[in-house]
């Protein structure tokens, strides 16, 4: 036979040898994969979209994309054509060179200089302040201090030299609309003060808010002035009230808390002297300055300790002042001071008793002097 007509039969065997053995080799045991554990995802609190939007914006405050980007995601759910939502979110999800170009200078911090504020200045919208931290590489927005060297994006940059202390433009309309939206979130959640800050970093002192921004302001300086009042912080309370007052001087629920600000801040002081001029020894100035305290702020319990502590002291002074000169037969000083007594303490069941000892003594002794 031909050596090429055996050639089809050497190789059925071959691979028929190779398939006896691939059949008779044992299977190697293999161990089931485990079980991957389903992933959990922690559902966000309910919370209206602009408050989804303020939540946002504290998580990246404190350094937690990720928790912002799921707040913006559930305010776009909520309202699809937030367009506040809708720019943070870019910003968070976009690379910021691309986002805001490679192109750049350096800028030098300056004392005063805050991001959000240098994201007005120099890419005219507030809110670019999440892609000018992420473009500078900071783990926090408020990580800056002075003589730090920051990166603008040169498309930013006039042609002319920009010069750090250059004054801040006005707010542009659609940065109200933005500014009022994420205000009114922190504010619905009961943020007062954030509220307050965020609406204050966008206008300069010198220029006040618009429209139900200053009113949405004067209320934030309202409430905030109310948590001063529960926790008894007078000058604070009076500081941010006289804020208020000055943006809307005619309101009256802020008169009314100035008036109750400078009444309880009135009987503090008192309550001040009084325990100065106790520790002095002096016990009925002490007692006049705690009445008049108790007067200014009835509610106050350490007003009302101070005084009842002073009249108790006072008392007893007086009454040992009064027996010292009955006992040496001074009649008319003891009566001053037991009438003292009954001055501060109408309820005192002793004086009423040795006064009546006094007259009875006097009404004898005019008796004799008349025979």
């Amino acid at each position: 036979m031909h050596y090429c007509s055996l050639r089809p039969l050497v190789l059925i065997c071959l691979l028929s040898f190779v398939l006896i053995a691939c059949d008779t080799t044992a299977p190697k045991k293999t161990e089931p994969e485990p079980a991957q554990p389903a992933q959990t995802v922690t559902p966000l609190e309910p919370l209206s979209t602009r408050e989804h939007i303020a939540k946002a914006l504290e998580m990246f405050a404190e350094g937690r994309e990720d928790d912002a980007k799921n707040h913006l995601r559930e305010a776009l759910t909520q309202s699809p054509g937030n367009q506040t939502a809708k720019k943070l979110l870019a910003q968070l999800e976009s690379d910021p060179v691309e986002y805001l170009g490679a192109a750049h200078i350096e800028y030098r911090v300056q004392k005063g200089d805050t991001i959000s504020g240098l994201a007005q200045r120099f890419l005219g919208d507030e809110l670019s302040y999440i892609a000018l931290t992420r473009y500078n590489n900071l783990a926090k927005p408020s990580l800056l201090h002075v003589d730090q060297i920051l990166r603008i994006p040169r498309r930013s940059v006039p042609e002319v030299e920009v010069s750090p202390t250059a004054s801040q433009k006005p707010p542009a309309p659609q940065l109200d609309e933005t500014t009022h939206e994420i205000a009114r979130g922190l504010f619905d959640r009961g943020d007062f003060t954030a509220a307050r800050q965020r609406i204050e970093s966008a206008y300069p002192a010198s220029t006040p808010p618009p429209g139900r921004l200053r009113q949405l302001l004067v209320h934030a300086y309202a409430a905030e002035a109310g948590n001063f009042i529960v926790q008894k912080r007078w000058e604070e309370a009076l500081g941010t009230l006289k804020r208020a007052s000055a943006i809307s001087p005619e309101d009256p629920s802020i008169a009314d808390q100035l008036a109750l600000v400078e009444t309880n801040r009135a009987a503090r002081s008192l309550f001040e002297q009084g325990q100065a001029q106790h520790r002095e020894g002096n016990l009925e100035q002490a007692h006049a300055s705690f009445r008049q305290a108790v007067d200014g702020s009835p509610e106050n319990l350490d007003f009302a300790k101070a005084e009842e502590h002073a009249r108790i002291q006072l008392v007893e002074t007086y009454h040992r002042e009064a027996l010292s000169h009955y006992r040496r037969e001074q009649l008319e000083e003891a009566k001053v001071y037991w009438q003292k007594v009954l001055r501060i303490d109408p309820e005192n069941r002793i004086a009423p008793g040795y006064l009546s000892k006094v007259e009875e003594i006097q009404q004898r002794l005019r008796a004799l002097d008349a025979e």
